[in-house]
């Protein structure tokens, strides 16, 4: 701390260097370097005499000079005049606080240093620092006064804490979305569930009755698509929220697909009791490329909207229009019109967020995730198109989707007519490598309900040994399971290919697995397989593709 003597005589009187001694020099010289040092730091410096109600200026602004100088330099009469005339207004109520004579003398003796910080009307943020001028025995009656201009820092700060805040503030709502996503889910999931297991010991209860059997495996089918289509949109979401979506480039027909898809939708909408008023398709070419498994994703969820939300009675209408964009391209435009429920101006702005629904009871009268505007609009993004959508409450919505596309030539439809035909199987000897018991058992079904004959095996391992050590020509195909036991499909599919038997480079081998997503089907591509499908199983896909790949000798 400052000795007081010396200090006083720093202040009042000029150090008298000869009489005094060297040791008072000495204590007056470090005295006089620590007040240099000081003032060095501070814009502005002063002593505070609470003895006499005196301040010092050291070192100051000259309006604070002056303002101290008409003062008579009174403690009092210039605390109060900066106070009022150069401290921020919100700012007044704890300088004043601070600057209370007897607090001040009161906390120093306690603290020895007083920090604080406030805004000067002309300098802006500034540093107050308040330290005792100590006597020998460690009482005061002064104090060394030091404001420091801190207005760019002090920015800094603050612009810091606002970031850190909103990051803070954000961090809360995503925690706070995954809890509402998880408790979302949590019912969505255990709805069909829940109908999925009572429709099950409802059916066990009633072998009796074919009646009673009948509506409820119905209901547990009904049941299993929903919670598959859950499953669906939560996987989709994470994968275009990862970047790991990828769009595939190949030919097909595009009224064809949208007219494939209208089945099952005319199905749930006449159960439903809704009109369907046709579909118009207005368009030139039918032979696009494009990526046809998403471009039917983003159909689907806009037609399955419309009858979701469309009551009994109610209206749906479907277009399809081309409008050329050069010799190779062109647009088209898939439009939805129903009079449904509709939606309010202020929900249609965040219709494409994720989780969003109208109303917080939606997920009790309309099942879903609140994830299907979103996955479209995001994949209508990637595909260079565009989404709008006209909506009023109690009357209707309109959705219209424009996508570019590559044109190709039409394409001879018999090869089309072919596959249309209902596949046929019928003594198709199958190696079906599947280690879950309940899949093996399905699949088995399946397959010998359409006349093939099954050959199992539990794991990749036992599929590669079924194989190896059967004659050539033993089967006419494998279906291969991916994630399996001792060997996996890909390494099972790689010791198939190469055992040297006539055949391991020429037998059918398709994936039949739940790695359903585009870079899965092209692994296993990558891996030897001719092709792929997914579960769960589509009856109607699973027989086409393997008929594709069966070519029994007549």
């Amino acid at each position: 701390m400052i000795n007081q003597n010396s200090l006083e005589q720093k202040l009042n009187t000029p150090v008298q260097m000869g009489t005094t001694g060297a040791a008072n020099a000495m204590n007056n010289a470090e005295d006089s370097n620590v007040i240099n040092a000081f003032a060095s730091i501070y814009t502005l410096v002063w002593i505070y005499d609470f003895a006499l109600n005196k301040v010092k200026v050291l070192r100051d602004r000259a309006d604070l000079e002056e303002v101290a100088a008409k003062l008579n330099y009174d403690s009092d009469a210039i605390v109060t005049g900066i106070i009022n005339n150069f401290v921020e207004e919100d700012d007044k109520g704890r300088i004043w606080k601070i600057f209370d004579k007897q607090n001040l003398i009161a906390t120093l003796a306690r603290d020895r240093q007083i920090v604080y910080e406030y805004r000067d009307t002309s300098m802006g943020w500034c540093r107050v620092t308040i330290v005792p001028v100590l006597k020998s025995d460690g009482s005061f009656t002064s104090a060394i006064i030091g404001v420091q201009k801190i207005d760019n820092e002090k920015k800094k700060e603050l612009h810091a804490k606002e970031m850190l805040a909103a990051a803070y503030a954000e961090a809360q709502k995503a925690n706070e979305a995954k809890t509402d996503f998880l408790s979302r889910m949590s019912h969505d999931i255990r709805t069909p569930l829940n109908g999925i297991i009572g429709m099950s010991k409802i059916a066990t209860q009633s072998l009796g009755n074919c009646d009673k059997v009948g509506y409820s495996l119905k209901r547990i089918e009904e049941c299993s698509h929903q919670l598959e289509q859950l499953i669906n949109d939560v996987l989709d979401m994470s994968k275009l929220e990862s970047g790991k979506v990828e769009l595939t480039r190949e030919k097909f027909h595009l009224q064809k697909m949208i007219q494939s898809m209208g089945q099952g939708i005319e199905l749930s909408a006449r159960e439903k009791g809704i009109n369907l008023l046709g579909s118009h398709f207005n368009q030139k070419h039918n032979m696009v490329i494009g990526s046809p498994v998403h471009i039917q994703r983003i159909i689907l969820n806009i037609m399955s909207n419309s009858v979701k939300y469309t009551n009994p009675n109610g209206s749906i209408e479907v277009w399809l229009e081309e409008k050329p964009l050069d010799d190779n391209h062109a647009a088209f435009t898939f439009i939805m019109s129903d009079t449904g429920i509709g939606m309010s101006e202020k929900f249609l702005k965040h219709i494409f967020d994720p989780f969003s629904r109208e109303r917080t009871d939606a997920g009790i009268h309309y099942q879903g995730t609140g994830l299907g505007m979103a996955i479209t609009k995001e994949l209508v993004d990637m595909m260079g198109g565009t989404i709008e959508v006209e909506s009023q409450l109690g009357v209707g919505s309109t959705f219209r989707i424009t996508i570019p596309m590559e044109l190709c030539a039409e394409e001879d439809n018999q090869a089309e007519e072919k596959q249309a035909e209902k596949p046929d199987i019928s003594g198709i000897r199958i190696l079906l490598a599947e280690d879950n018991e309940v899949n093996r058992e399905i699949a088995v079904f399946l397959l010998e309900q359409a006349g093939a004959q099954v050959t199992c095996a539990v794991n990749g391992y036992e599929a590669v040994k079924t194989y190896t050590y059967s004659p050539a020509g033993t089967f006419d195909m494998i279906l291969m399971d991916i994630r399996m036991p001792l060997l996996d499909g890909y390494e099972a599919t790689h010791h198939i290919r190469q055992s040297g038997l006539a055949d391991a480079h020429s037998i059918p081998i398709i994936a039949m697995t739940a790695n359903a997503f585009v870079e899965d089907v092209r692994k296993c591509l990558a891996h030897g397989m001719n092709d792929h499908i997914a579960k769960p199983l589509d009856v109607d896909i699973t027989l086409s593709k393997i008929a594709k790949y069966y070519h029994p000798q007549k």
